[in-house]
């Protein structure tokens, strides 16, 4: 998988770094891994076309696809409680620099059996938000970065990393339901949208 980075918040310019399997998560080299969050760099797995260096051009509209959804959950919900959720499939989690005991924040890296396209991801986002409890609406943004772990949380807890290994999410067979009425009704409302004078400009 390539691997998206950019320095830190302020950075404009992405670099590229590859990693061969979730697992390669648990061995980042010491140079991403901050002790605080402020000093992390950010990532994200979207694929993007070839030559794309800034952020800028990492824009929504550049997005092409990706083989895994990345969930934040940062409202309480319990590390536990997702992973029993997701027991069937597999993934890579880690706690965040900004966790902490009384209120638990963590991201999931949830690989797909398929590559899966953008749009399809984004126009789901309401149902996506309902079916995994707890997680943050923007992690489905398209053009979203997150921050690497850190070493320690901010009650200076160690880093907390877990993995499940079992099936790919299939996205497609999922979803398929809610993917097909999704699109039907984006048709119909292009269908039945009535143009007006200042739709149009000369």
């Amino acid at each position: 998988m390539i691997v998206n980075i950019v320095k830190n918040t302020f950075e404009k310019s992405i670099g590229h770094y590859t990693l061969y399997s979730l697992n390669d998560f648990l061995n980042l080299p010491l140079a991403l891994i901050k002790e605080k969050k402020a000093d992390s760099a950010l990532f994200n797995l979207n694929l993007y076309p070839y030559g794309t260096k800034t952020r800028a051009s990492a824009s929504n509209l550049n997005f092409i696809k990706t083989n895994f959804m990345i969930l934040d959950f940062d409202s309480g919900i319990s590390i536990d409680e997702v992973c029993l959720y997701l027991k069937d499939f597999t993934y890579l989690g880690y706690t965040s620099g900004s966790n902490s005991l009384s209120l638990p924040k963590f991201r999931i890296i949830l690989q797909l059996k398929d590559s899966v396209l953008i749009d399809d991801i984004a126009i789901l986002k309401n149902k996506l938000t309902n079916k995994f409890k707890g997680v943050d609406p923007t992690t489905f943004a398209k053009n979203r970065f997150f921050y690497f772990p850190t070493s320690i949380d901010k009650e200076g807890n160690k880093t907390k990393f877990f993995k499940n290994e079992a099936k790919d999410y299939d996205f497609y067979l999922l979803h398929k339901i809610d993917l097909k009425c999704a699109k039907m009704e984006f048709q119909k409302e292009v269908d039945t949208y009535t143009y007006k004078e200042k739709d149009f400009t000369i």
